[in-house]
């Protein structure tokens, strides 16, 4: 993948995954005003700043930064959630969604040579952030327990976001591993310079042919381009190239059914 592609999408990620949490946090701070969680709806203050800052990141192209400050708010921020609201809110099921963004983000970072490795250390810490949560709230009444009611819509909310976010950007990813797959493909299998397929791409063939059809009824031409070297000699490379590429669009087009490679 080129790291200019790679650069774009994973911009248009970053923007989306900000925006989107920037609107939650937006929701979440009305949220917790209205039931009377005060601290959270002051540090929904901060996420809500700190979001508005991270589009400078993204807009840098600084995604070595962006992925963690990020991934870290979103642990402190469900992990004092649950702290203060109670496990049965579902806050912490952001926790585990969270993994799959992750992973996803530290593909792009890599791509574009800003990976870290952060994956597996921050992905441990939600792991911990979840169990240390779980525990707390075990031993330690919510400060600020909320209607059963509440719980119950909470769940099914956090539950619902958590997976269309994943599959979005699961299928996103399978959708890019699959383009960049056929591509790499075509380019094995094909010569740069005529894009006619290569030898390789016959090899496959032929196989593909004896093992289907048999050789029978079938014949194979070599063909070659006399004093090709007076050529590149005497006008030079490029237009060496140049008629190559005009032989290989030339036997294209008459090869019909047949099989040209190079």
């Amino acid at each position: 993948m080129k790291n200019k592609q790679a650069l774009r999408i994973a911009t248009k990620s970053a923007y989306a995954i900000n925006i989107c949490f920037l609107v939650i946090h937006i929701i979440l701070i009305y949220f917790f005003w209205k039931l009377g969680v005060k601290p959270m709806a002051y540090f929904n203050i901060f996420s809500i700043l700190f979001y508005c800052g991270t589009f400078f990141l993204v807009h840098r192209g600084m995604f070595d930064f962006f992925v963690p400050a990020v991934y870290l708010e979103v642990i402190l921020h469900m992990s004092l959630a649950v702290i203060f609201v109670g496990w049965d809110s579902g806050f912490q099921v952001t926790m585990l969604g969270m993994n799959i963004l992750l992973f996803y983000a530290e593909y792009f970072s890599r791509q574009i040579g800003q990976g870290r490795g952060l994956g597996l250390p921050l992905s441990l810490a939600s792991m911990f952030a979840y169990i240390g949560t779980y525990i707390y709230t075990s031993m330690h009444p919510a400060g600020y327990p909320l209607p059963e009611h509440v719980c119950f819509l909470l769940q099914i909310w956090w539950g619902l976001v958590v997976f269309i976010i994943m599959i979005i950007y699961l299928s996103f990813f399978i959708a890019i591993a699959f383009r960049f797959e056929n591509k790499m493909e075509d380019q094995m299998y094909h010569d740069e310079l005529t894009g006619l397929p290569n030898r390789y791409a016959m090899v496959e063939y032929l196989r593909k042919l004896k093992d289907e059809e048999g050789y029978s009824q079938r014949w194979v031409a070599m063909t070659d381009i006399d004093n090709f070297k007076m050529v590149n000699d005497t006008y030079g490379h490029n237009c060496g190239d140049f008629v190559l590429k005009t032989i290989a669009e030339i036997l294209k087009d008459f090869s019909g059914e047949i099989e040209v490679c190079r």
